[in-house]
């Protein structure tokens, strides 16, 4: 099913999941990662992962590991319903952005009123890929692949993501690991040379 079977060794014993990889791969086949080049279905199953480890079931693994195939991947939401049914597709097309709100702002807002205004597993697989997101977005500024601008304008995001999780899922961990990831983003020294530089005027992305 991968290349890489590290992967999706976590996926054993997860019958829903591992169909979803196997759908998510396909769907994302070719499209790399601007973190570190690195083929892209890493983030969605890192985002499974994520749930996975906090022992969320097959439902909601399986809809972290499919939350971009509609957005990224040319698959439509009637066909996530189809092969995975209603629960699934709910969380998918709650974390699908609206590609026609050009301005990254205003999308990245509308996406997180939407989110706030679905399921609590919704809100599950939001926080885990904000966080996945986060960690990219170290990989991708120490590397060089993210400027200054765009750092601080994600900053904001996952700040608002922040307020918003907290509200739905209060003491969730993926709160206290998003807050660490923009944390360390202040220490390391070539992205507070970043943030230093950054006004947070993004061209849409």
């Amino acid at each position: 099913m991968s290349a890489v079977p590290g992967l999706t060794a976590y996926l054993a014993g997860r019958p829903i999941a591992d169909r979803a990889a196997t759908v998510a791969i396909e769907a994302h086949a070719g499209q790399t990662r601007k973190a570190d080049g690195a083929p892209f279905i890493t983030h969605p199953l890192e985002v499974g992962l994520l749930l996975h480890v906090l022992g969320y079931d097959d439902d909601v693994v399986a809809a972290g590991i499919l939350h971009d195939v509609v957005e990224k991947g040319g698959m439509t939401m009637e066909s996530v319903a189809g092969a995975f049914g209603p629960r699934v597709a709910e969380m998918v097309e709650a974390l699908t952005e609206d590609e026609s709100i050009s301005e990254y702002r205003v999308r990245k807002a509308a996406q997180r009123d939407q989110v706030a205004r679905a399921s609590d597993d919704a809100v599950l697989v939001f926080a885990a890929d904000k966080v996945s997101k986060a960690r990219e977005a170290r990989l991708a500024g120490t590397a060089r692949r993210l400027g200054a601008d765009e750092l601080v304008a994600r900053r904001e995001h996952y700040r608002e993501s922040i307020a918003m999780i907290e509200a739905r899922l209060p003491g969730h961990p993926f709160a206290d690991e998003l807050r660490f990831e923009l944390a360390t983003q202040t220490v390391v020294p070539d992205l507070a040379k970043l943030l230093r530089a950054g006004t947070g005027d993004v061209a849409p992305a």
